[in-house]
């Protein structure tokens, strides 16, 4: 079985882009910029060997695969971690 790679910043980076919609409003949240957290999910996605986020233009919208790695109580949890 492979042993998947992925950081804690990805993860971070995954729920508040899911949780927001945009990348924009995540990098705020996050005070990072918006290619830190663009090269955080594309590395993420690299790593679970799927897109978690659907990509037309500006707007993100979750894949299949992405809500089923997304749930409100992940986010809250992370968020209530003082993340």
């Amino acid at each position: 079985m492979k042993t998947l790679q992925y950081s804690f910043a990805q993860i971070e980076a995954f729920a508040t882009v899911a949780e927001t919609g945009s990348l924009s409003r995540a990098a705020i949240r996050l005070g990072k910029d918006r290619t830190t957290l663009r090269d955080l999910l594309d590395y993420l996605e690299d790593a679970l060997g799927y897109a978690l986020f659907l990509r037309h233009g500006r707007s993100l919208a979750l894949t299949a695969e992405g809500g089923a790695a997304f749930s409100p109580g992940a986010s809250a949890a992370a968020s209530g971690a003082g993340l």
